[in-house]
This record gives structure tokens, sequence and C-alpha cells, in this order.
């Protein structure tokens, strides 16, 4: 029998802390929305007897959500091992000894280099191809998938800079990367995943999400400036055609490896007076678990790694755990006034390159979480450059997914060009 083909088109924002990507499927009406924590832990010995294909219930909560269970090994030049990779919350939950996340130290690797990268975006292309066909097919796949690929992605902008050639070049350097799911126990051992990239846009982080913000229009970006002038009346003449019509902005993209200054000057993105803080959220749990591990009695407790104290924050919290649950939000608390006046002060270094700017862009997987301790600190910095350009703040449900937006958006457009 042949295989099935499948083209696939994508935006993919591989973030420190979470992947969030969009995606459409050739032959499919819909969409599929992508959003799960960038951990894939390593499971040399794993426990795992596959789930039953006629067990229709549990095949289908594995299909719905894959991201954050899917099992799979790779055989390509772009991962060294075959060893199986549990993806996700399953990952850290079951796995938290194998985790593989981003680096997020003054002496990383960079995502571009960093196997994990490539891990998570074929896991991811596999993820998508499975649960297509299961919802057009209402059963698992029999034969292999074989996938042709158009893909966008971003870099911190220092990064960008260095590898936006390399970046997609070692992806186009395999004729076919193959992903093995091993989530069920099929007849074939595992549903093979075959991976083509016909076509891999590179954008700055950032970048693309001031993309997305202006193609949202007036109305949104009035909500914006509305919600803004609350906080400052200095801004109260400003209106959104005067910010769409300006043409210096500045994007503050605060992830959870780097806080991303990215600049469009003259109305186009320039590398040359962009910047990356190379410090990010994680960087504020990473410190916090250090600061929580030197407490003594029960206000000390070991955090294997700040996925795992993200897991916790994100469970209610239940009687047993409330100190510990009060000790964490302290040290955050703590770290999140410094980091605060870090991202400001680099902001300052940024502005005095930049000179006078129509508008500031706040957004970020970091940025809600930061907006109390970072706002106000914000204000006098960009007066300095000019006193009517307004910070906008991005909306809490949507700043995290600005730059998800923008990918998809250049891939549609690359694909229709």
């Amino acid at each position: 029998m042949k295989n099935k083909t499948e083209n696939i088109l994508a935006g993919m924002d591989i973030g420190n802390g979470y992947l969030k990507g969009t995606a459409v499927v050739s032959g499919s009406k819909d969409s599929i929305d992508i959003d799960y924590q960038s951990v894939a832990s390593l499971a040399i010995d794993p426990v795992s007897f596959g789930i039953d294909p006629d067990n229709k219930t549990d095949v289908e909560e594995a299909v719905n959500d894959i991201f954050n269970c899917l099992d799979a090994s790779f055989n390509t030049p772009l991962v060294s091992d075959r060893y199986r990779h549990i993806f996700g919350r399953q990952g850290i939950v079951h796995y938290p000894e194998g985790v593989r996340q981003f680096d997020v130290t003054l002496n990383r690797i960079g995502k571009a280099k960093d196997e994990l990268s490539s891990i998570l975006c074929l896991g991811t292309i596999a993820g998508i191809a499975l649960k297509d066909y299961y919802t057009k097919n209402g059963e698992l796949p029999s034969e292999d998938i074989d996938v042709t690929a158009r893909i966008a992605l971003a870099l911190p902008i220092d990064e960008y800079i260095e590898e936006r050639e390399a970046y997609p070049t070692k992806l186009y350097s395999c004729e076919r990367h193959t992903v093995e799911i091993h989530n069920f126990n099929v007849r074939q051992n595992t549903i093979n995943i075959n991976i083509k990239f016909e076509d891999v846009a590179v954008l700055a982080e950032g970048s693309a999400a001031q993309i997305a913000i202006v193609s949202n229009g007036a109305v949104f970006i009035q909500n914006l400036l509305n919600e803004a002038k609350q906080l400052n009346s200095v801004w109260e003449p400003i209106t959104a055609d005067d910010i769409i019509a300006g043409d210096s902005t500045v994007g503050i993209d605060i992830g959870e490896g780097t806080v991303n200054y990215t600049i469009f000057a003259d109305g186009t993105f320039s590398p040359k007076l962009s910047y990356t803080f190379t410090k990010g959220y994680g960087s504020i749990l990473d410190n916090a678990i250090a600061s929580i591990k030197k407490e003594t009695g029960a206000r000390k407790h070991i955090y294997k790694n700040r996925k795992e104290l993200i897991n916790f924050l994100s469970k209610e919290v239940t009687g047993t755990k409330k100190l510990q649950r009060e000790v964490a939000d302290t040290k955050i608390a703590e770290q999140r006034k410094i980091f605060a006046n870090e991202i400001a002060a680099h902001l300052s270094e940024v502005l005095s390159s930049v000179g006078s700017i129509d508008v500031v862009y706040v957004y970020g997987g970091g940025a809600n979480a930061m907006k109390a301790d970072l706002y106000q600190n914000l204000i006098p910095i960009v007066a300095a450059s000019n006193p009517l350009a307004p910070i906008l703040y991005m909306e809490k449900d949507y700043c995290r997914i600005l730059n998800r937006d923008g990918l998809f958006s250049c891939a549609l457009a690359r694909s229709a060009a």
C-alpha cells in the first residue's frame, strides 16, 4: 500500500518555555493549535506498553493531547541518538530525571545549535500529521505518513543574525527525517512519520509579533491604547491611527530564556539596532529554586528543574503544600523585582541608540507575570525618548501567542507567493 502523503503548513514559535504553533494540513478545513511546554524527556528505559488501537477512548485521549504525551524516537542526522523521548507534561511528570529543556544560563549554546530544537520541531510536525489523520479517518494509520512541510520559525535576535541561514539548511540537509511514534501497540510496532522540508523561513523573535499586532488593525490597537491611557494621561491625545502611521517602534519580547528588544526603524526590522538580553523569566525561576534550596526545615524544597516548579505553580494548592507554595511565591516575587529593573535598564541602553520612537509594545510568555513590577519602571525611560510614545502592553491571553500568529502569517504568505 502506498504511504499516505500530507502537506503541512505551520508557524512554530519554539520558545524556551513553551512551543506555540498553528498548522493547517492539506484537505483539512480546521487549523491545529499547538501549545505545550518545550520539554522532551529522555526515556532510556521507558515503562510503556502502548495503547491498544481497539481501545477507542484511550486512543482518542492520547491523540487529542498528543503534544503532552508523544512518545517518539528519531531517525535523522539532526538527533544524535535513537532513544525515546516523552514530550510535554507526561515527560515532566513521569520522567523528571530525563527532562531536556533549553539552557537559559549565560553559557548557553543557543537555540539554533541545541538538538532539542530539532527534536521539538520534528515531534510537533509528527503530532500534527497524526492528529489530522485520526480526525479524518477515525483510526490510526497502518502505513507510514509522508509529510512535506513548509514552516516559519524564529530565533533570538543575536542568533538570528548569526544563524538565520544555517538553521534552515540543517533541516533541508536530509531528504527524509523519520519520527517513530511508540504510543500505540500497532501491528507495525511504531507509527512512522517521514518528514521532508520544502520551505523554512526564519524570523527574529519579536519581529513576527509586531507584524501580528499591526495586522490586527486599528480597533485592536485602540483598545490597548485606551487601557494604557488609564495608567498615563499624557498619552490621551494619541490615537490608533497615530500608532499605525508610526515607523519607529520597539517591541519588548519577554521569554523564558531571553528578552528581545525588537526595533523597527523607518518601518523595517533593524537587526543592527535590535538587541537580545540573555536572561528571561526562566532565570527568575532558576534563581528562585536556588534560593528555596538554601532554606531550612519545612521551608526547604528541592525542585529538579524549573519545569517541575512551573508544573507545581499551575496546580491548586492543597493543605499540606500551602507553605511550599508560599515560599515559592515569595522567592519568585523577589526575583521579579530584580528582573524588572534589569529589563528597564537594557531598554534605556537600546533607546539611547534608537532615538525618538513612536510606540513600545510589550509581549511574550513572561510579559503578563512581569506587568505589575515592570510597567511603571518603563514609563520614565520611554518618556526620555518621546513623552507621547505610549507603552502598549498586550492582553494576558494574547501576549504569549503573538509570535505564533506572526510566524503562521509568514508561512501562509510564502506559500502563496
